[in-house]
């Protein structure tokens, strides 16, 4: 690999290492709505147990698991190190 593509690829290591600190604070705001939603379901009178509303925010709750699995299978650290291979 020459200089120019090493110097690309340093510059996208950059880029990758500055979003990976937005990664990781969106992936724990995404974690505590999902336990505040959990908690508020938890609490949810009995009355309302097989509402509309419980429905609506189990839906919630899978979604955001779904989205909680995605950010875990987004491995920062593997791409960064897949390109220190490449630049190596």
């Amino acid at each position: 690999m020459n200089n120019d593509r090493r110097k690309r690829i340093a510059k996208v290591r950059a880029l990758i290492e500055q979003m990976s600190s937005l990664y990781e604070e969106a992936k724990s705001e995404v974690e505590s709505v999902k336990e505040d939603e959990e908690d508020a379901r938890s609490n949810l009178p009995e009355s309302l147990e097989n509402s509309d509303r419980a429905q609506t925010m189990d839906n919630a709750l899978e979604k955001l698991d779904e989205v909680v699995n995605a950010f875990e299978t987004f491995d920062i650290e593997q791409i960064l190190n897949d390109l220190d291979e490449a630049a190596a």
